[in-house]
């Protein structure tokens, strides 16, 4: 997506490693610099590595579902979608284009002579599918990624492919490997209705967490576009608790006042949501200990504020750095949701 500019420099003079002091650094402090290098690679640069462990999320819905230069296309993705720290990913990504192609023969291999099951799946190839189990492919099997052939198929809103492949006996509770999802998690964000009411009638665990304790309840209050209703109504009536919250406090509620989504928030404290529940206080963190209330008025949306309010919501509630929503609209410019929390008794 972006490159980066070509530097040249003057060619030093040849010097041999005595010369440079190489032989002279101490055996300890060689292996610092082996440690810190792999280190750096790993936690910076490596996208192929790093892939493995974060590039599964469903939040990033828009990255390729490729580890070719992985590590690349993550910085070259966060430079667009960060720009305030873009820099950081600009100094990244020279050490990205270099690991990744130092692994470029084991990214090849896996992406093209690995997980053809789940290709197949991810493809709704029904036809092929269903000849790979006839010749005993394991339906349980997970491809680089850690998604199972059911995960790749629902993923894809394939209903058909979903119930062939929960007809011949896949499990409707793995999770992925690494992140901890479900497979109703994904399509609950993604929000395929039909392949929701699939796993669900097949057992789905409508309340499983991933590793950051986030259900398919509160994937769906996030991404909020359209379908999403019909899933959260959906997996409310099977049993999703409204009021479960992630490893940082968040609610279903508070992810669909925060992108402004009204027929979900208006659902949601339909069935009983807590309407002053508060996400969990960071010191060193800014956004820390807020309401739905809090993320609604920070976000500009006067109607989710307005449904929030007739429920009861605590109009002069602080976070865990003593705002309040009030400020918070203040500080944004939302001058017609200032006028409405200051209606409704908020004090500056």
């Amino acid at each position: 997506m972006f490159s980066s500019p070509v530097h040249y420099e003057k060619e030093a003079p040849t010097m041999c490693a005595h010369q440079m002091g190489y032989l002279k650094m101490p055996r300890n402090m060689r292996i610092h610099c082996v440690i810190l290098l792999f280190i750096l690679c790993y936690l910076s640069g490596c996208g192929t590595l790093l892939s493995r462990y974060a590039v599964e999320d469903p939040y990033v819905e828009d990255l390729p579902p490729t580890r070719i230069y992985s590590g690349t296309i993550l910085d070259m993705y966060g430079i667009r979608k960060h720009a305030q720290v873009a820099w950081a990913f600009l100094l990244d990504l020279p050490l990205s284009l270099t690991v990744d192609t130092i692994f470029l023969p084991m990214t090849v291999y896996e992406e093209f002579f690995t997980g053809q099951l789940q290709k197949a799946a991810a493809e709704g190839d029904i036809g092929t599918v269903t000849a790979a189990l006839n010749n005993g492919a394991d339906i349980h099997a997970r491809n680089v990624w850690g998604y199972t052939a059911l995960m790749c198929a629902a993923w894809g809103g394939h209903a058909s492919m979903v119930q062939t492949l929960l007809d011949n006996g896949a499990d409707v509770n793995a999770r992925q490997t690494h992140s901890g999802a479900a497979t109703l998690s994904h399509v609950a964000f993604k929000g395929h209705t039909a392949v929701v009411q699939a796993l669900l009638e097949k057992g789905a665990d409508v309340n499983a967490k991933d590793n950051r304790g986030t259900t398919a309840l509160m994937f769906a209050a996030y991404a909020g576009h359209t379908g999403h209703l019909a899933i959260v109504q959906a997996l409310l009536d099977r049993g999703a608790d409204v009021n479960a919250k992630d490893n940082g406090g968040r609610t279903a509620l508070e992810l669909a006042a925060y992108d402004g989504h009204l027929d979900i928030v208006q659902t949601l404290l339909d069935r009983g949501a807590d309407v002053n529940a508060k996400t969990k206080v960071y010191k060193s963190v800014g956004v820390s200990g807020w309401t739905a209330l809090m993320s609604a008025a920070n976000g500009g949306h006067t109607a989710v504020v307005q449904a929030l309010l007739e429920k009861g919501a605590d109009v002069n509630a602080q976070d865990g750095n003593s705002r309040t929503a009030l400020n918070r609209a203040m500080k944004r410019g939302h001058k017609e949701i200032v006028q409405l929390l200051k209606n409704a008794g908020a004090r500056e």
